[in-house]
């Protein structure tokens, strides 16, 4: 009788041990699960969403001399009310300063005015009908824009998120 009380509670200090294992390993787990989840859907790091469009913007560094009057040519690929990601021929390294200038379609032909900071680029491989030049999409996040046109950018992205 002695022997099978021993048995008995030999089997439920195994069965209460793996359940405590099982326990840690799910914990275990879970917070693994977080971390690799945090790191594949990286949260977006964009302090406004972003409107889809292909804008013509020329850009200019203000701090070259020559470059002022040999302005670049770029298109955008979206445009936010605090910043806008371009396609460019050039690599602009991080904190780059460029002036840009560019049209939105729908308003009054009034070209908007931004002071902007790169704040990332990024090299694309070059496709057939690029004929192997290199181009880089290249995020600026604006660091001073006039105040009306703050306004109308904001308006503007607004809208077209809406719809």
């Amino acid at each position: 009788m002695l022997l099978i009380q021993l048995i008995m509670l030999v089997t439920v200090l195994i069965i209460l041990i793996m359940v405590i294992i099982d326990e840690h390993i799910q914990k275990r787990l879970m917070q693994d699960k977080g971390v690799l989840e945090s790191l594949w859907f990286e949260e977006e790091k964009r302090q406004s969403p972003r409107h889809n469009i292909n804008l013509d913007v020329v850009y200019k560094m203000p701090n070259k001399a020559d470059n002022l009057n040999r302005p670049g040519n770029s298109s955008s690929k979206n445009i936010s009310k605090s910043g806008i990601q371009l396609l460019l021929k050039e690599k602009f390294e991080k904190d780059t300063i460029l002036l840009l200038e560019f049209e939105l379609p729908g308003i009054l032909k009034k070209k908007l005015l931004a002071e902007g900071r790169v704040v990332w680029t990024r090299e694309n491989q070059p496709s057939d009908k690029e004929n192997g030049v290199r181009t880089f999409d290249t995020g600026i996040r604006f660091i001073q824009i006039d105040e009306s046109a703050q306004k109308v950018l904001s308006n503007y992205v607004n809208k077209h998120l809406s719809v």
